[in-house]
């Protein structure tokens, strides 16, 4: 009796016909390679900076490992440069970073809200199953990274949110992660109509076979940018190991503090350390990856939109081009108007985005004075009031779009409430519920119609006099 062999999965170098690229080796440096979160993980950087001396001062001076470029959107011109990496290990990456740090002293006037540091992480080698766990991951976490970016620089600071920043918009703002599992595993190649501005741009998998990291804001401190490689090195390293449907189980399981805490060190090994802020962070993420894994679940249960063609997003507005304009005025102007129309193409995809039912939620988001009360029972896991209330910065608030809620009593005590139906219960709750909205959307027309016949009738018989 003949074993048959495991058929293996395609990676992204075979889906796209792309060549991983060679690490650059420390030895030509004699650098020595650093302990790391995943030290194997290839990955490539992009530093901007502003204020700085002219380019052949660092073209002199900056060595093999990197590369300088004039990037359009920095200020002044002349004196304002992208830095951009060799590909390396991430182990060779942080000494790199350490020495070029220490042999140019940038401080706080190099950097102002036009900066930022890019991280390419490789995953060449990474499945449709490998790249869906990274999605779902990113999604829990995607709050959590943006608290930590933020957390260091004062309030009061121009560009201290980077999930305001339209250059890094967040997965959970725009929703563009709402069907993104189901597409990875119908059709890779739809990440080609992916936008470049998100948080974590799925973009370059199609061209180099990388995702990019936009969160960091420009910065020259090493502790946190040594810390920031370390935790995107731990995401990657635990959606490369991890099987998908692994995956998909332990997020249907968070529904606790205790699980919380148990994900969140499991991910990121340590490098964060679980506080209340990074805990709250966390509870949003699992609402946005519950509501995502939920749309994959229906189109696996429903043949009619499994079956359903993915619809092919339209053409990326391209950044203005400077040398397309006479003077530095009419380019900046150009910028301004594209940043415009970059913000209410996003409100209109928040906006024709569907809304969650109510259920998803344990908090009642209109009470954002107390942040405490509790509404009608969560299906999904224990919520308690103070972990899933960030009001404030809730997704459609910031966007000016408020979703329809019915109101609801204030109670005297916030609560947490355990639902213990399984996933499956809910997500065929879900789908009675919409069957029962559109018959009764179906009845109404079907009212209107009657109704408008009825007229059209009357006019008839009056000869057309009203």
């Amino acid at each position: 009796m003949s074993i048959l062999a495991k058929p293996q999965k395609p990676t992204v170098a075979q889906q796209f016909g792309l060549v991983a690229p060679q690490a650059y080796s420390a030895k030509k440096d004699e650098i020595t390679p650093a302990s790391t979160s995943n030290d194997a993980l290839m990955c490539g950087i992009e530093l901007e900076i502003e204020n700085t001396a002219g380019f052949t001062y660092y073209q002199d001076r900056v060595g093999p490992f990197w590369t300088i470029t004039e990037d359009g959107s920095l200020r002044p011109r002349g004196a304002s440069f992208e830095f951009i990496s060799k590909p390396a290990r991430l182990s060779v990456l942080v000494p790199q970073l350490h020495k070029f740090f220490q042999k140019f002293e940038f401080n706080e006037r190099n950097y102002t809200d036009r900066c930022s540091v890019h991280l390419h992480t490789n995953v060449l080698d990474f499945t449709q199953e490998q790249l869906a766990s990274l999605a779902m991951i990113y999604t829990v976490f995607e709050e959590v990274l943006f608290q930590f970016v933020n957390h260091f620089k004062a309030p009061d600071e121009r560009g201290y949110y980077r999930d305001t920043n339209i250059y890094c918009i967040p997965w959970n703002q725009c929703r563009m992660n709402a069907k993104l599992v189901d597409t990875i595993f119908r059709n890779a190649h739809q990440v080609r109509n992916w936008q470049k501005y998100t948080a974590l741009n799925l973009l370059p998998i199609t061209t180099q076979g990388t995702v990019e990291w936009r969160h960091m804001h420009g910065t020259n401190d090493m502790e946190k940018l040594t810390t920031w490689l370390n935790v995107i090195g731990a995401i990657m390293k635990y959606a490369k190991t991890t099987e998908f449907d692994e995956v998909v189980r332990q997020i249907k399981v968070l529904n606790d503090v205790s699980t919380y805490q148990q994900f969140f060190t499991d991910v990121l090994q340590g490098y964060l350390p679980y506080t209340d802020a990074y805990r709250k962070s966390l509870a949003d993420g699992v609402v946005y990856a519950k509501w995502s894994l939920m749309t994959h679940e229906l189109r696996k249960k429903n043949p009619a939109l499994a079956d359903a063609p993915v619809p092919e997003e339209e053409e990326e507005d391209p950044h203005p081009s400077a040398e397309h304009y006479d003077t530095e005025e009419e380019y900046e102007e150009a910028v301004e108007d594209w940043n415009l129309r970059r913000v209410a193409r996003t409100r209109a995809a928040v906006r024709n985005a569907p809304q969650p039912p109510d259920w998803m939620f344990g908090v009642d988001y209109e009470t954002a004075e107390n942040r405490v009360a509790a509404v009608n029972p969560a299906p999904i896991g224990a919520v308690a009031a103070g972990t899933a209330a960030r009001v404030e910065r809730f997704t459609w608030r910031d966007f000016d779009v408020q979703p329809a809620r019915p109101a609801q009593a204030q109670p005297q005590q916030a609560t947490a409430v355990v639902d213990e139906r399984s996933f499956d219960d809910i997500v065929a709750e879900f789908t009675r519920q919409q069957a029962a909205r559109e018959a009764e959307l179906a009845e109404a027309r079907a009212r209107i119609q009657a109704r408008a016949a009825a007229i059209v009738g009357n006019q008839n018989r009056n000869g057309g006099q009203r």
